[in-house]
């Protein structure tokens, strides 16, 4: 792969720097330091052995040397196949994002017009789609458990990933369709999609189940509207939750915490045109390379890195075929920039989208600086559970989290011994199976054996 040199950076980088009164960087010396730092000791080993698996699972389904392996197959064909009804609807959103959304309904051999059930909205984390709450085992992934349970199962898929690239008259073409982070996620797709749901069900309320920036945006948009939250949320389950992210260890977002690395990235991408981080093909798209060239080749590789957990023997391995036939899924730039920029202070702090511009922020908010997101604002019953193996919601920055939520309204915090990915992909889900399940039964009024 072409590497793009510090002066190439410097011709990029240079323009925007002066623009935001910096013109006193040397960007050659700058780009040369980060380009030091980032040789020493960090193990890219295993996501160069990540990326070579995806490029022989490719050559394998070329091929067709699959077998009876999941990977590749559509989320309808694997709830079929185990026994499960599936529908699939668009949302439009009120500033036009269409967005694809699935359901669960019911078993094969139910009935459409059996008793109602109560509804779980499944929320995706960052560069996944709804996928990933079917990549584990049948017999263990959680929608498929929650259906079992009698639950009727909705799938978000938030603004940019794959199922959810349309706009009613933007194209993702153009940079303006991915002027949004996961603040816009949570202030629109969310309540868009809830409404949908509770209007075709009949139901009054809702139950929220989210992993990484499905936490996110719900924590930024029902700090935002706060009423509209308290009204619609039976329950919220926040799974690997970041919001603080002080203690974060994770090199791709450390890299982007530095103003002038985000102007970096935001001009290359501007160049480029590629404002969908890391798209599902990305592989194979060759535009992308010119993006996953930053930073001596290892922009890429530390993106990639968000989908290592730094224990894998926690993780059901023996189905990263089915994980790497569906990761990334693709998402805006700005969703990452925008947890870069949370890693940029030394104390945990949780607030809205930094512009990069004193001018651009006083335009948009009233002050110099983003403003903090009021987390004591949410009003409705929180469950929280983190893991202690987890890179991205470090088990500090996640105390800090729920010491900002009001004591009353956190019904459940527990850290188990799982990373990021693994509230997804781990071998033991007992967590899910019977804590997690044991809280939506109570607040859903429904008891089972296993979870009294």
């Amino acid at each position: 792969m072409k590497r793009i040199s510090a002066f190439a950076l410097a011709l990029l980088a240079g323009p925007a720097l002066a623009d935001n009164n910096q013109t006193d960087i040397d960007i050659s010396n700058f780009a040369n330091s980060v380009l030091e730092d980032l040789n020493a000791d960090e193990p890219f080993d295993a996501i160069r052995d990540y990326v070579q698996e995806a490029q022989d699972l490719e050559e394998r389904r070329t091929e067709g040397r699959l077998g009876s392996s999941d990977a590749f197959k559509s989320f309808e064909d694997i709830a079929n196949e185990n026994g499960f009804r599936t529908e699939k609807h668009q949302v439009v959103t009120d500033d036009g994002y269409i967005l694809g959304i699935y359901r669960i309904p019911g078993a094969l051999s139910e009935q459409n017009d059996e008793e109602p059930k109560p509804v779980v909205l499944l929320q995706h984390g960052v560069e996944c789609d709804m996928m990933f709450w079917i990549f584990n085992r049948p017999e263990v992934a959680p929608a498929f458990i929650l259906a079992r349970a009698g639950y009727d199962v909705w799938l978000g898929n938030n603004r940019g990933n794959r199922w959810s690239e349309g706009h009613t008259s933007l194209s993702s073409k153009k940079k303006e369709f991915w002027e949004f982070s996961w603040e816009e996620m949570g202030t629109h797709d969310t309540p868009a999609v809830i409404d949908y749901i509770l209007d075709k069900t009949g139901f009054s309320k809702i139950n929220y189940i989210g992993h990484s920036e499905g936490t996110s945006q719900i924590m930024a948009g029902a700090s935002l509207i706060p009423d509209y939250y308290k009204e619609k949320l039976n329950l919220a389950v926040l799974l690997a939750p970041p919001a603080g992210m002080s203690n974060n260890s994770v090199m791709a977002l450390r890299i982007m915490s530095i103003k002038a690395n985000r102007i970096i990235i935001e001009n290359t991408l501007n160049v480029i045109h590629l404002w969908d981080i890391l798209p599902y093909n990305f592989l194979t798209t060759g535009v992308a390379s010119a993006f996953c060239a930053l930073f001596n080749g290892k922009l890429c590789n530390m993106i990639m890195a968000i989908f290592m957990d730094e224990d894998p023997d926690i993780d059901y391995t023996e189905r990263y075929d089915m994980y790497m036939s569906n990761l990334p899924a693709g998402a805006g730039y700005r969703d990452l920039l925008h947890y870069g920029q949370l890693m940029h202070h030394k104390e945990d702090t949780f607030r809205r989208y930094d512009l990069d511009s004193k001018k651009k922020n006083k335009e948009k908010y009233g002050q110099d600086t983003p403003p903090e997101y009021d987390l004591s604002l949410l009003d409705f019953p929180i469950a929280v559970f983190s893991g202690s193996k987890d890179l991205l919601a470090d088990p500090k920055d996640v105390a800090w989290t729920v010491s900002q939520f009001q004591p009353d309204n956190v019904v459940f915090n527990h850290e188990y011994y799982l990373g990021h990915m693994s509230f997804g992909i781990a071998k033991d889900m007992s967590w899910f199976e019977v804590d997690l399940m044991a809280i939506l039964n109570h607040y859903n009024d429904k008891c089972d054996a296993k979870t009294q």
